[in-house]
């Protein structure tokens, strides 16, 4: 269209389909972008909404963003304010076609892949090259080449379409599908770049409507539920799928924002957050904080969740357990210093930024103070949460927090694990490595509170978790954070504990001693403890190096004893062993039965579920249509609330806070305040008076345990003399025990001496048994034998008549695609050959003379229409009508009758794809006598405008004579009977048995485009060349 001139939107649909019809989508995009552009197009009508169908259908066929997104702002602010749901239908239509492409170019990239990949085939050394530079894959570089244009371009239409949509209370519901589409689209092709820039977008919009929330009417208001809803949900789809794709810190980000959308949605409404939401996001909350290594804070979100087990009517006592033991576990493994700051951050006095980070953590979670290790385990026995646990857990945790051992824990952390990981959930073997470290830990610490040195060997029994590196590695990390003073000693392989110096004089660092007794007892208090276990072991050290050989013999003896009575009792052992085996599978067996009982219920638990879901949710629609009747009584309720609010300021009178506010504040104050706010100054109130009451207990219990020193002063002394007493009487009770010992074991010996002499009578019997069955059964195992051998032999020849198959099969796919290149070459030459005889045909139709003053006007002009004809001899000739007939073009241009060939001009006489100047020339009558003209395919732009003389000059046109039309076939449109072609599309002097043999290949002729015939005739250009 030219620079100012204007076209009706009829027009211009209509123009951008005809360029559309010959394959110019480029052109026709123009056209259709020329008419949203207009500025005089100011109204909406339905020709405007197809005109942006079939612009954004283009749009998204040319990957053309830029013309996409200025289309859909100009058919937004024509749309806004009278069709909004033509603008939504657009959109909509738009993102579907673009995703569906993109899918598509995902399928072929996969497609292409697998057409390439021939195992037959070596890599080519450049192939390998380029692999090895580009250290990418075949696949990858597909996707380079054929998706990733596809995903740009999609990725484009989303940020276009969120920044239109953006602060519009009108097109709110659709700027949240869009995200949440945006947010899908993320998670199937794996965008993780384009994730992270996605959330910030929607971080900016929201900062946004936070600015403009006293602007017009039509922006995002935040107190209107509704909106909150909305925005709550997008947030925990956002949340689901950083979490999905693994972004941990996004995730994070997205618990902020979805926490600050429940807290604003709360302040509005208390109701409006349901449970069921909380606990969803406390499980999430859970799972970034396991990721993170924040034990602690994942322990009390699950503990926050547990809280809300009482949302869910259907949950079964199977999910109880099964949260419990979740909690259960993730205290277990919150190590001891979780709750303070560490060694590098107490020596860099990071302090300050450790604790703001606890306080944000804990806001996450709602919780008024900062969870502790000592304050979760409180919170469990307050809750009962060890009784719906399993009775492995129960076991596990009470070993581990109350009845610890040092000796037998490692065995019941690994017995209790073990049996967890064999009921198949990964939320409960995650939690192995944690509970080990732990157990480890408080096992290490014991163990140097006992021992000066131990060897690597007995310490390995202790803490089985760990191979010998792994172990020392543990040591190394425990003495680092000071929980230990420790040296290892490889020569000797043991380890040796370094102890404080008990004297007054020792040295006394006090950072390193704030490290060292960090979550211990008072160096006081530690060294009077241990002192008599210190003197206990030099004495027992003494006593065992007086009189070792003694002793060493009777130890030989003794092991020589219990070596004879172990070889007696094996095969007993064996057989207790088996029993105890077949007992396990009886247990594992009822156990599966229960399991399927229990999910018999769950299934039907979940379909009672989901009728009552589909009940619910007809109820919300009554709801929802009951909410919009009322919206008219909105003055009637504000009345009532205020009443009601008066009411109860005058109930508050009758606290004891009211007398204090009117002391503090005056009557005046009181009455401008609101009832929940006095309610949550008297909670403030009572939460001081409760600080203050737990201040002054400690403060007694400090004065408590100065007397509780004095009275172990004073104690001591009596401790003494019965240990003194104890240590007489036990080598007596020693003495007295052993010899009891011996004798029972000689007892037991005589015994089974004579059980084994009962028994070795039997040894022959049981040799001519074990003969008998295996001659019994040799004709069995020659006949299953012979019958394997028989099936492998069948199985080798059927595969080689696969094989066999396959190369036919490859055979016969050359033979055709030879056929298919001959046929090919074939179809070129007679190409070739009509456009020699075009070429000859128009230079003979050329006239003798040319007038001397002609004017070829440029391309440009004949777009424009602006052409100069310079005058020519008259035409005294009567116009020529033409028959109709079939039309060889199909429906690209229908034939008119008695059309006056003056006005017929041929754009297309050079071929398909080619224009030929439109040189005026004087017709000779002579030549038009007994013809049958055929009109050329005319292109508007090309006719001769109405004030040109179009008696003058005469447009070129195809003349055929009737003798070339009687030579010439119904479809094949030849110009010499010399060279006719027949209507199949092959050369009829060609021998015919080569395509009788090869009949079975003719239905892919009508593959060849919309212009062939069934039995293979020639495409629109071959015919228009030979006419």
């Amino acid at each position: 269209m030219g620079v100012g001139q204007y076209q009706k939107p009829e027009t211009a649909l209509q123009r951008a389909m005809e360029f559309i019809s010959v394959g110019k989508e480029r052109d026709g995009l123009d056209t259709l972008h020329d008419v949203m552009k207009d500025r005089r197009q100011k109204t909406w009508t339905s020709t405007i909404e197809q005109i942006m169908l079939k612009h954004v259908e283009l749009c998204v066929s040319l990957r053309n963003s830029s013309y996409a997104k200025d289309a859909l702002f100009h058919y937004k602010a024509l749309s806004q304010q009278s069709s909004i749901t033509s603008f939504e239908m657009v959109l909509r239509k738009f993102l579907e076609t673009a995703e569906n492409k993109t899918s598509d170019a995902q399928k072929s990239s996969i497609e292409r892949v697998e057409e390439i990949d021939d195992l037959d085939l070596v890599s080519t050394p450049e192939n390998l090259l380029l692999s090895v530079v580009s250290g990418a894959v075949t696949q990858d570089r597909m996707d380079r080449a054929v998706l990733s244009p596809w995903l740009r371009f999609l990725w484009d239409s989303y940020r276009n379409c969120l920044d239109m949509l953006r602060n519009n209370q009108v097109f709110e519901q659709l700027y949240h599908e869009v995200a949440r589409s945006s947010f899908a689209f993320c998670l199937k092709y794996q965008r993780r770049t384009e994730f992270r820039k996605l959330c910030e977008t929607l971080r900016l919009h929201l900062s946004q409507i936070l600015k403009n929330q006293l602007q017009n009417n039509s922006t995002i208001k935040l107190n209107n539920l509704e909106s909150l809803q909305l925005m709550q949900e997008t947030r925990s789809i956002q949340l689901d799928t950083a979490i999905k794709m693994e972004l941990w810190q996004e995730a994070y980000k997205s618990a902020e924002d979805l926490h600050g959308m429940m807290q604003l949605s709360k302040d509005i409404d208390k109701k409006m957050v349901k449970p069921v939401s909380y606990a969803n996001y406390y499980d999430k909350l859970a799972l970034i904080f396991w990721q993170g290594g924040n034990t602690l804070f994942h322990a009390a979100a699950l503990m926050q969740k547990f809280a809300f087990k009482d949302v869910k009517k259907n949950f079964n006592d199977e999910d109880h357990s099964d949260q419990a033991n979740k909690v259960l576990l993730a205290v277990m493994s919150i190590p001891n210093d979780a709750d303070k700051p560490g060694m590098l951050s107490r020596l860099l006095d990071f302090t300050e930024q450790f604790h703001t980070n606890v306080r944000t953590l804990s806001s996450l979670l709602r919780l008024q103070t900062a969870p502790t290790r000592a304050g979760l385990i409180n919170d469990v026995s307050r809750m009962n949460i060890s009784s719906y646990a399993d009775p492995i857990v129960k076991n596990m945790y009470e070993q581990m927090e109350f009845d610890f051992s040092p000796l037998n824990l490692a065995e019941v952390i690994t017995e209790g694990m073990n049996k967890l990981s064999s009921l198949n959930k990964a939320d409960f073997e995650q939690y192995r490595s944690t509970v080990n470290c732990v157990a480890a830990t408080k096992i290490f610490k014991q163990i140097s509170l006992m021992y000066d040195c131990i060897n690597i060997e007995k310490l390995k029994r202790l803490i089985p978790f760990y191979n010998q590196f792994e172990l020392e590695r543990f040591i190394v990390d425990i003495c680092k954070q000071r929980f230990v003073r420790a040296r290892i000693d490889h020569r000797a392989k043991s380890i040796t504990f370094i102890r404080n110096d008990e004297s007054l004089c020792g040295d006394y660092d006090p950072i390193d001693q704030a490290f060292f007794n960090a979550g211990c007892e008072k160096p006081n208090e530690f060294n009077i403890r241990n002192i008599l276990g210190h003197f206990f072991s030099d004495i027992r050290t003494a006593w065992l190096t007086i009189g070792n050989e003694e002793r060493k013999a009777q130890a030989e003896e003794v092991f020589k004893h219990q070596l004879r009575a172990y070889l007696n009792s094996r095969d007993r052992i064996q057989k207790e062993i088996m029993k105890r085996k077949e007992t396990i599978e009886n247990y594992k067996e009822t156990t599966e039965q229960v399991k399927q009982e229990k999910a018999k219920k769950a299934a039907e638990a979940a379909k009672i579920k989901k009728e009552k879901e589909t009940a619910d949710e007809l109820k919300k629609l009554e709801a929802a249509h009951r909410i919009r009747e009322a919206e008219r009584k909105d003055l009637e309720e504000k009345e009532t609330k205020e009443k009601k609010r008066i009411l109860q300021l005058n109930n508050i009178k009758d606290m004891p806070l009211y007398k204090q506010i009117i002391k503090e504040k005056g009557e005046n104050a009181f009455s401008s305040l609101d009832p929940d706010e006095i309610i949550k100054e008297q909670q403030q109130r009572e939460e001081n008076e409760k600080r203050a009451q737990s201040i002054k207990k400690k403060n007694q219990e400090k004065k408590f345990d100065h007397m509780v020193r004095a009275l172990h002063a004073l104690e001591r002394p009596i401790i003494d003399d019965l240990v003194k007493g104890l240590n007489v009487k036990a080598a007596e009770l020693f003495a007295e025990a052993e010899k009891k010992r011996v004798q029972k074991a000689i007892a037991d010996h005589e015994a089974e001496i004579a059980a084994y002499k009962l028994v070795e009578n039997a040894f022959d019997d049981i040799e001519m048994y074990c003969n008998s069955v295996i001659e019994n059964h040799k004709e069995e195992y020659e006949e299953e034998m012979a019958h394997w051998e028989d099936e492998v032999k069948a199985r080798e020849a059927k595969l080689a008549r696969e094989a066999l198959h396959l190369r036919i099969k490859k055979r016969k796919e050359e033979e055709m695609l030879a056929l298919q290149e001959k046929r090919k070459r074939e179809e070129e030459e007679r190409i070739r050959e009509a456009e020699a005889e075009k070429e000859r045909l128009r230079q003979l139709s050329q006239p003798k003379k040319i007038p001397e003053k002609t004017v070829a006007d440029s391309d440009d002009n004949w777009r424009r229409g602006n052409r100069e004809t310079p005058p020519t001899k008259p035409i005294n000739s009567t116009p020529v009508e033409r028959k109709i007939g079939k039309n060889p073009y199909g429906n690209a241009r229908p034939i008119e009758s008695k059309r006056n060939i003056s006005s017929v001009p041929d754009n297309n006489f050079g071929g398909p794809g080619k224009r030929v100047e439109n040189i005026p020339r004087v017709i000779n009558p002579s030549r038009i006598q007994s013809t049958k003209v055929v009109d050329a395919d005319a292109d508007d732009n090309w006719r001769v405008k109405p004030s040109q003389p179009s008696t003058t000059t005469a447009p070129r046109t195809r003349v055929v004579t009737d003798s070339q039309m009687n030579n010439s076939d119904n479809d094949g449109w030849t110009l010499n009977s010399s060279k006719k072609t027949s209507t199949t599309g092959r050369n009829d002097n060609a021998p015919s048995n080569t395509y009788r043999s090869n009949q079975k290949y003719n239905d892919k002729d009508s593959r060849r485009g919309p212009y062939h015939s069934n039995t293979g005739s020639r495409n629109l250009g071959q015919n228009r060349g030979t006419n």
